[in-house]
C-alpha cells in the first residue's frame, strides 16, 4: 500500500472505550500531502532528538554524568524554591486572559511576551522592564483565550470568543494583523502552532478541533467526535506527531496527526479539564481542571499515571513545562497561587501569592515566570 493510500483511508478507533462517536470524511488532496509533511517532520525531529540524547550520554562516564545531573538538579531547586513576586503591573481594564512568551527571546536577548485581555485586546510586553510596548485593542469581539506564537518567534495567532482566528506579524517591536480565519461556529479556546510554522491547529466550544494550513489559508482537517462538550484546550507533541485534547467531559484524548486515528483516551480527572500539555521529551503529558489535582501519564505505558500532586484549591486555569528542557512545571490556579514543580520527583518546590483574585494564566522562560490575573495585573516571579 502506498503512502498516499495508507494516508488516505478511513481512520479506525484503537480505543473502543470512547463513549463519544466519530464522525469521518474523506482526506482531501491537501490534508495527505500534510499528512506525508508532518510524517517526515516527526521521524527527523525524533532522530534529533535521540540523537542529542545518546550524545549527551557519551559526554562523560555514567557516574559522573549521574553526579553531575544530580548537582545541576538540585542547584535548580534551590533557585526555584527562592522565587518569589518581584514586581507587578495593571496593564489592562478587563482581566488577563492568556501570557505568552517569544520563543525567540534566547537568540535576540529581548524580553518579549504577548498577552490577551478579557476586552479583546492584544498587547506587547516587555517583561524584563514590564512595560508594555504596542498593542491592539478590540481586534476580537470578547475575551481571547488562544494566543500562540509561531516557532520562529516572528508571528503569532490568537482565536477569541467570536470563534476568530487572526494571525499577526512581529517585526521591530510592533505587531500588525495579517489575515483572520473564521474558524469556529463557536468560541475558541486554544491555538496551537505544529513545528511545521504553516500549520495551525484550533479548538472551539463547538466540540472540534481543526487543522489549518496557513500558507492556503484553508482547512485541512475537522474533528468532530472524541469529546462529548467543549474541547477546553489542545498540543502538539514535540516530535509533532500527536495531538492532545482535553475537554469538559473529563478526558485527555491523543490523536495521530499522520493518520487522524485516535490512539487514545484518558481518564482520571473528576470534571472538566482545562489544560493538557506534553513534556519536552515527549513522554509524559500533565493534565490538570476544575478538580484542583494535576496528573502525570506515561505515554510509553498507554497513559499510566506516574503522580497526583495537590497544589492547588479548586481551578487550575493554566499549565507549562520548562519549555527547553522540561525540569519543571508550573501552574496557575484560581486560589491565586503561583506553583512550580519538580519534573523528576514531581514534588512542589514553590508555591507562591501575589495575585488580588483569581490567577488566570503564566508562562516562564529560564528561572523567571510572569503571570496574569483577573485583578487585571501581569506579575513578575523572580530570585531578588
Amino acid at each position: 500500500m502506498s503512502v498516499e493510500s495508507k494516508l488516505s483511508t478511513e481512520h479506525t478507533m484503537i480505543d473502543d472505550e470512547g463513549d463519544d462517536d466519530e464522525f469521518y470524511t474523506p482526506a482531501s488532496h491537501d490534508a495527505i500531502l500534510a499528512r506525508k509533511s508532518i510524517l517526515e517532520y516527526s521521524l527527523n525531529k525524533s532522530k534529533k532528538r535521540l540523537l542529542n540524547f545518546k550524545n549527551s550520554l557519551e559526554i562523560l562516564p555514567q557516574t559522573d554524568r549521574i553526579k553531575k545531573n544530580i548537582q545541576s538538579r538540585r542547584y535548580l531547586s534551590e533557585k526555584l524554591s527562592k522565587l518569589d513576586l518581584f514586581t507587578s503591573e495593571i496593564v489592562s481594564t478587563r482581566p488577563i486572559a492568556k501570557i505568552r512568551i517569544c520563543p525567540s527571546s534566547n537568540d535576540q536577548q529581548q524580553h518579549n511576551a504577548i498577552f490577551s485581555t478579557w476586552d479583546g485586546d492584544v498587547k506587547l510586553l516587555d517583561y524584563e522592564q514590564m512595560q508594555v510596548k504596542d498593542q491592539l485593542n478590540s481586534i476580537h469581539r470578547g475575551k481571547i483565550t488562544g494566543l500562540d506564537w509561531n516557532v520562529d518567534g516572528k508571528s503569532f495567532a490568537s482565536g477569541g470568543e467570536d470563534g476568530i482566528v487572526k494571525l499577526f506579524s512581529f517585526e521591530n517591536e510592533k505587531i500588525q494583523e495579517s489575515n483572520s480565519i473564521e474558524a469556529h461556529e463557536a468560541r475558541i479556546t486554544a491555538v496551537k502552532y505544529h513545528g511545521c510554522a504553516s500549520l495551525l491547529a484550533t479548538s472551539s466550544f463547538d466540540s472540534t478541533w481543526k487543522l489549518w494550513d496557513l500558507a492556503k489559508m484553508t482547512e485541512l482537517y475537522l474533528q468532530e467526535g472524541g469529546h462529548s462538550t467543549e474541547i477546553f484546550n489542545l498540543d502538539f507533541h514535540p516530535d509533532g506527531s500527536l495531538l492532545s485534547s482535553v475537554g469538559g467531559d473529563g478526558n485527555c484524548v491523543l490523536w495521530d496527526l499522520r493518520s487522524g486515528n485516535r490512539i487514545l483516551n484518558i481518564r482520571g480527572h473528576v470534571g472538566q479539564l482545562y489544560n493538557g500539555c506534553w513534556s519536552p521529551n515527549g513522554s509524559e503529558i500533565a493534565t490538570a481542571g476544575v478538580d484542583g489535582v494535576i496528573k502525570i501519564w506515561d505515554i510509553r505505558a498507554k497513559g499510566k499515571e506516574l503522580s497526583s500532586i495537590y497544589l492547588h484549591k479548586g481551578v487550575i486555569s493554566d499549565l507549562r513545562w520548562e519549555n527547553m528542557y522540561g525540569r519543571y512545571l508550573i501552574s496557575s490556579g484560581y486560589d491565586g497561587k503561583i506553583g512550580i514543580i519538580n519534573a523528576d520527583t514531581w514534588k512542589v518546590i514553590n508555591s507562591m501569592s501575589g495575585h488580588t483574585g483569581k490567577a488566570s494564566t503564566l508562562d516562564a522562560h529560564g528561572e523567571i515566570i510572569i503571570s496574569g490575573g483577573w485583578d487585571r495585573s501581569i506579575r513578575k516571579w523572580c530570585e531578588y
